[in-house]
């Protein structure tokens, strides 16, 4: 069992205490002592058993990082095409938008097998995952702001007719000017937020206001 189950050099230490035993058997058999090579043969047994021991450990590691490294992998590549999608989407319809590249997961090849470089691969993988976070928030965060600005904007004009700013020319012009900012594209996000800022202190209530 301890063959079976074991790596390349447990495989070849067990062949050769099965050797040892043979020999160690026929020797025996011609009346010699071997109480001496027989406690040393079980010295050896028992080092190869937790070598093997050992080995099967390392062994199901290594094979349970494969799996969970080839599961990463598989989901950041499908995550680059859903973040290439976004920065596409934001570079048409925001103004000076982020410039950061969306990492390529193929260039990460193929998950290695070997204990160390599996490692580095984990830790190459879990890099790449933090790159795409910020890219992911880096293009998010314009187009967010660009929606809570549609938003804000609804709102300050329930304010304004409540208040009955909505008939005021100054009022009506900056309503329109910020609604053309907000809606053009690509829409100058910054602009739009300056302008809504504007607005929303053209609604309020006038403090003398009979």
């Amino acid at each position: 069992q301890l063959r079976r189950e074991g790596e390349e050099p447990q495989r070849v230490a067990v062949d050769a205490l099965n050797a040892r035993l043979e020999r160690m058997v026929a020797d025996a058999a011609r009346g010699a002592d071997v109480a001496g090579p027989l406690a040393a043969l079980e010295v050896a047994s028992a080092r190869a058993e937790r070598d093997a021991i050992v080995s099967v450990a390392r062994r199901h590691e290594r094979d349970r990082d494969a799996s969970l490294a080839a599961s990463l992998l598989e989901r950041l590549a499908a995550r680059e095409e859903v973040l290439a999608e976004l920065a596409a989407r934001c570079r048409r319809e925001v103004l000076d938008a982020p410039n950061l590249a969306v990492p390529d997961v193929s260039r990460l090849g193929e998950v290695p097998r070997e204990a160390a470089a599996l490692a580095a691969y984990l830790n190459r993988l879990e890099l790449v995952a933090r790159a795409m976070d910020r890219v992911e928030d880096a293009y998010t965060t314009p187009l967010r702001t660009r929606a809570s600005l549609r938003f804000r904007l609804t709102t300050a004009m329930t304010t304004a007719a409540r208040n009955g700013r909505d008939t005021s020319p100054t009022v009506i012009a900056a309503q329109q000017e910020v609604s053309a900012a907000i809606e053009a594209t690509p829409c100058h996000v910054a602009l739009a937020v300056d302008l809504l800022d504007l607005y929303e202190r053209l609604v309020q209530e006038l403090p003398h206001r009979s």
